[in-house]
């Protein structure tokens, strides 16, 4: 029989070599830093209020899901963004999206409503909903880190 000899380990792993600088001193002294993956717009630093009424802005269009409540979606943000657009400039770019995106929804339930009377509109009206849930959540999650966001396919009415 053939037998193997037994492996030697081989000598010990040297460990990992330090970083080349020393980040939270970096950041103490005011540096940035932008992690590899990371999108292009950074988070800007603000007060948790001003993400808090950013959010508010896009979670509030879905009061009128599956338009029960016709036209609360676009009022509602609306109310916010007119409120709290002067005082903070983060809540007034994502009230204007939240606003443009809320309008254009209650644009294309019309028109779907319309084209339902050939069958064209029937399965629009079911899939704007899940749509609409989609893109506002992802959009409220962007606000709440204190990212910009725009959503899709939007025609921009507030400027």
């Amino acid at each position: 029989m053939d037998e193997k000899p037994p492996i030697q380990p081989g000598p010990d792993p040297e460990p990992f070599a330090a970083e080349p600088y020393d980040r939270r001193a970096d950041e103490k002294s005011g540096a940035q830093f932008r992690d590899a993956g990371a999108s292009g717009a950074a988070a800007l630093p603000r007060d948790g209020s001003s993400n808090a009424w950013a959010m508010a802005c896009h979670l509030a269009g879905l009061v009128d899901f599956a338009n029960v409540f016709f036209g609360l979606g676009v009022l509602i943000p609306l109310a916010i963004w007119l409120v709290r657009r002067e005082s903070d400039p983060f809540v007034d770019q994502h009230g204007k999206e939240a606003v443009n995106f809320q309008i254009n929804v209650l644009l294309w339930t019309l028109v779907f409503a319309a084209l339902s009377c050939c069958l064209i509109g029937i399965p629009f009206l079911f899939a704007l909903p899940v749509v609409e849930t989609v893109l506002v959540i992802l959009a409220a999650i962007e606000a709440a880190g204190g990212r910009p966001f725009r959503y899709p396919l939007t025609v921009r009415l507030v400027p």
